[in-house]
């Protein structure tokens, strides 16, 4: 059996706890950690670049800041204020993994080695994360968070001031780091509150309803302290703006059917087949909580709403945020702890060894898809990648190369169109189709967006003068007035005419 936890009041007996803790499960964290870097390999081990420019090494330290994740400013000077290789993927796979391990607390399933690897891996290396491992210098910020989550569900384990209190602050840490795990966090409340509902052999609903309430008290105060937050930092951009209350009833309508429909809707890494595996697994353990349940109406009752609620605390970050991007794996981290969930949950209810063994086989099917997707997913990148640079070597030489250039001046860059959709092209090339994008930057990656698109050409070692580096907050408007005014009689790339100078300006007319 996984050997749980036990936090003591004492610093001593607290570090003896832990050294047995990780004694006893080692080769489950090791085994963990191995599936892991095989599931990420090519983001560990090739650094990909990302559309939101290359920022190497260096990023600046007040990144995020204006975007009210006000704990990135410790995270980044934890990196060495770098977006570095290797490091920063092996943190993040860390602190996923410590997340399952404390989810696993939480939930208090006796499981054996097999089974909690299974449910921590399928949480890991659900392809929800791939969109936290592409946006590199983030990556430690983003699963920052979801520790976070888990964390203040942990330590808030009664009805009493100190846990709501440690439960706030890391919520509020939570929020610091990333907004959208509230989602993990309200799904992470519903998630305990239904297998305490399972596990209770005589039914006390004041005991039972205490735990949740505690939890949905420290969220609430932690929510105060991150407003308070917004407040004295000043923070304010697209990820703090929250939605008018005039629209909530509207959003509650839109949220419940996004929140059912994601387990039908295809997505690039969740096509009609893992779908249908998944939608299999949700459906036989819904269905095996009710036979649990059945000798109690209370019980079933209490179960089908929490079952609900369930479902819609994986998007609950919508009833709060203004963004209506409903499907974005970045804004869904509620959902691998679902799915971890699902696993656990299975393992509690199905009681006869047949079934049991049954849901192993499932679960480990799961977990290779799981697994599947992320190294395919990272392949396309890759080679996009290296399309895209070949591409832009060429683009560079037609620069270089053009009459009127002058390696004195310096240039204003502005580039109208897209680089060919190279990877969207080769994941679709044995028919596969979706009904829904991934993730925006991710399923629409090029080398850089157009905002940023100087850094490719100095990364190629150009000899040009470039006028902005990294986000030219201007770019929307000078590409309006080139399709406008510009590009009359001019064919777009690679015909001679689609690379020009006007006005010490560089224009490049992709499509």
């Amino acid at each position: 059996m996984i050997n749980t936890l036990t936090l003591h009041s004492r610093p001593e007996a607290y570090v003896e706890s832990l050294k047995e803790y990780a004694q006893k499960n080692l080769k489950l964290i090791l085994s963990l950690l191995a599936l892991n870097i095989i599931a990420y390999f090519i983001f560990i081990a090739h650094h990909p670049l990302h559309n939101h420019g290359f920022r190497m090494p260096w990023i600046p330290l007040n990144d995020q800041f204006q975007h009210g994740r006000w704990m990135n400013l410790i995270i980044l000077r934890l990196m060495g204020g770098a977006d570095i290789p290797v490091l920063p993927p092996m943190i993040a796979i860390s602190l996923s993994i410590l997340s399952g391990l404390v989810f696993l607390d939480i939930l208090k399933a006796k499981l054996t080695q097999l089974e909690a690897f299974l449910v921590i891996g399928v949480f890991t290396t659900c392809p929800i994360f791939l969109a936290f491992f592409y946006y590199t210098y983030s990556t430690v910020m983003f699963m920052s968070a979801v520790l976070f989550a888990v964390t203040g569900i942990a330590v808030c384990k009664k009805l009493s001031f100190a846990p709501i209190f440690l439960g706030a602050i890391a919520f509020l840490m939570m929020m610091g780091s990333y907004q959208p795990a509230v989602s993990l966090f309200a799904t992470l409340l519903v998630s305990s509150a239904i297998i305490e509902l399972i596990k209770a052999e005589k039914f006390d609903w004041w005991k039972w309803i205490q735990l949740p309430l505690s939890r949905v008290i420290a969220a609430a105060l932690g929510s105060i302290l991150y407003l308070i937050s917004l407040r004295i930092t000043g923070a304010k951009s697209h990820a703090t703006k929250m939605i008018d209350f005039a629209d909530l009833p509207t959003r509650i309508v839109q949220v419940t059917k996004a929140s059912f429909e994601q387990f039908i809707l295809t997505q690039p890494d969740f096509r009609q087949g893992l779908n249908t595996l998944l939608l299999v697994v949700i459906l036989a353990v819904f269905i095996q909580t009710l036979i649990a349940t059945r000798k109690s109406l209370t019980k079933t009752l209490l179960l089908l709403i929490c079952w609900f609620g369930l479902v819609v605390a994986t998007k609950a970050m919508y009833f709060i945020s203004a963004t209506t991007i409903f499907y974005e794996y970045r804004y869904n981290p509620g959902l691998p702890f679902f799915y971890a969930f699902m696993i656990c949950l299975g393992f509690v209810v199905f009681k006869f060894k047949f079934f049991r063994a049954t849901f192993i086989l499932v679960s480990g099917i799961m977990l290779a898809n799981f697994v599947h997707a992320d190294l395919l997913r990272q392949e396309i990148l890759f080679r996009g990648q290296q399309h895209d640079l070949a591409l832009a070597s060429r683009v560079l030489s037609r620069i270089e190369a053009l009459p009127d250039i002058d390696f004195n001046k310096t240039y204003d860059l502005v580039r109208v169109g897209r680089y060919p959709d190279f990877r969207r092209k080769i994941f679709r090339s044995r028919g596969h189709t979706w009904d829904v994008a991934g993730d925006t930057h991710m399923d629409n990656a090029q080398i850089t967006a157009l905002w940023a698109d100087e850094d490719v050409f100095i990364l190629l070692g150009s000899r040009i003068k470039f006028k902005h580096r990294g986000m030219d907050p201007q770019f929307k408007a000078k590409i309006a007035y080139a399709k406008e005014n510009l590009l009359q009689d001019r064919l777009p790339w690679p015909h001679t005419s689609s690379v020009f100078i006007h006005d010490e300006k560089i224009i490049v007319y992709m499509n």
